[in-house]
């Protein structure tokens, strides 16, 4: 008798944590890959549907970039696209400025461009070619292509500018015939990784500053932000020459000591903060004063002022435990103030020898802190949920957090991925806020079979409109393959 209460006791347990919601899902599968290396999802054509665009590799075959549409609830590839030779980077978007989607490649031989092919009728059309423009940049892992965004409206005039980071300016062109606009002149990190017991270096790269493009002042005109370990130059346009705006220099060093994957951590976020349309600037100032008695934080952020940019240290944020992504900043409440969640691993003896040794399960809370006028609530943070989290898996968060506000003032939906390593599955959680219950319930909407897929390996969890549903839908992809969860 005692047993069963204790099985009728975790069966209500367990149905009380993972709560059956009415949606249905479904799951659609693409091909095998060798490795794919990049992906991005967005709606090329305006149809209200997004696009999957992937980078992938093939020892024989080489690089390329396709484009993927959901069509009669199946993965349709409208086009593929081999990148050239050297190809670094790519980025998608309407780069002449008629109103259709693009492709460019940045390499070290020039820039290679082609319109889109966005429907199920084949067409050819070859890469053309501008010599001239070249990336000096050289890279570790030559087979690994990666997105970035270069092909940007800076001025409001409802047509695209290439920019583009190289080793010594950000380049700015224009796209209708490729001629030079301006360069801002940057400071580049040469650094090398030497091969034990050899006195010549095995590795040589350059360390670009991290480049954010975004209308701070709501003049219809973007500045180009360049985040350095040190500092953060924010360059604009006056008398059609880039110009130094302002720089701020940080205190610190901006690189944790756990790993280079904290290292998105030190990214700035550029947000309207406090509702008056004009952006403020919070950048981590990644303090690492060691130790601290209360251990309670690695890393702080920094709330800056719209304007000169000084920092705030009314706004300053305390993050307790180790962030393992940027915060996530949103309205919850009738305010104007933003609030943010961010999730961090909690910081105590027991959780640094479990991420060190690279065993076990760290359950991580993702706590929400709320703003007021006067300063950010940060020693009244609120535990929203928790994930079990492994250091192997800290590759799904390097891109972005799986949140969706669907509606405005409302706790955002989140999504997450569990890795079943002894049966290779893998679970694909939903976490969503329920009003009457005030806290987040959670079910797995999907589990299905990952064969060859390890924990160590890259995999990533995005969102994306595949449906009409108000809400998002999730696409998860690992090093071979990539899966859509659609809404029916």
């Amino acid at each position: 008798m005692k047993r069963s209460f204790i099985l009728v006791l975790a069966a209500f347990l367990f149905i009380g944590a993972f709560q059956t919601f009415s949606e249905d899902w479904s799951l659609l599968k693409s091909g095998d890959y060798t490795r794919i290396t990049n992906s991005i999802v967005r709606d090329l054509d305006g149809d209200g549907i997004d696009e999957v665009i992937i980078s992938q590799f093939a020892k024989k075959e080489g690089k390329f970039v396709e484009i993927h549409k959901i069509e009669n609830d199946k993965i349709v590839m409208l086009d593929k696209i081999p990148a050239p030779d050297y190809a670094i980077f790519f980025d998608v978007g309407d780069l002449d400025n008629n109103g259709t989607a693009d492709i460019l490649f940045l390499t070290s031989e020039g820039v290679y461009y082609r319109p889109l092919n966005l429907t199920a009728t084949k067409t050819h059309s070859t890469l053309k070619k501008i010599d001239y423009i070249k990336s000096e940049i050289v890279v570790t892992q030559p087979e690994i292509l990666t997105s970035v965004d270069m092909i940007i409206d800076l001025d409001g005039d409802k047509k695209n500018e290439l920019v583009f980071a190289n080793i010594r300016n950000i380049e700015i062109y224009k796209t209708d015939n490729f001629t030079l606009i301006d360069k801002i002149p940057i400071n580049t990190f040469l650094e090398f990784a030497l091969i034990p017991g050899q006195f010549y270096p095995h590795y040589i790269y350059y360390t670009l500053p991290i480049i954010l493009v975004t209308d701070i002042d709501n003049d219809n005109k973007k500045e180009i932000i360049a985040k350095f370990q040190r500092s953060i130059n924010v360059f604009s346009c006056v008398n059609k020459s880039w110009k130094l705006k302002l720089k701020v220099d940080m205190a610190k060093d901006n690189l944790y000591f756990l790993s280079n994957s904290f290292v998105k951590f030190t990214f700035p976020i550029i947000t309207d903060m406090d509702g008056d349309n004009i952006k403020e600037i919070v950048v981590s100032s990644a303090n690492l004063d060691m130790p601290r008695i209360r251990f309670e934080a690695i890393g702080d952020l920094y709330f800056m002022d719209k304007g000169n940019f000084s920092i705030n240290k009314n706004k300053q944020i305390v993050i307790k435990g180790i962030p393992i992504n940027l915060p996530y900043f949103l309205n919850i409440g009738d305010d104007k103030y933003k609030d943010f969640i961010i999730p961090s691993i909690p910081f105590n003896l027991i959780s640094i020898f479990q991420l060190l040794s690279g065993g076990g399960e760290i359950n991580v809370p993702f706590t929400f802190y709320e703003q007021t006028e006067e300063r950010f609530e940060n020693r009244k943070g609120r535990k929203l949920f928790d994930i079990p989290f492994r250091i192997e898996n800290m590759m799904s968060f390097i891109e972005e957090l799986p949140f969706d506000q669907y509606k405005d003032g409302f706790y955002p939906d989140f999504y997450y991925f569990l890795h079943d390593k002894k049966n290779k599955t893998v679970d694909i959680l939903y976490y969503t806020y329920v009003d009457s219950r005030s806290r987040y319930i959670s079910e797995v909407i999907k589990n299905f079979d990952i064969p060859g897929y390890r924990s160590d390996l890259p995999a990533n969890l995005k969102l994306g409109r595949f449906s009409k549903n108000q809400k998002k839908d999730v696409l998860f992809i690992i090093h071979k393959t990539f899966y859509i969860l659609k809404r029916d």
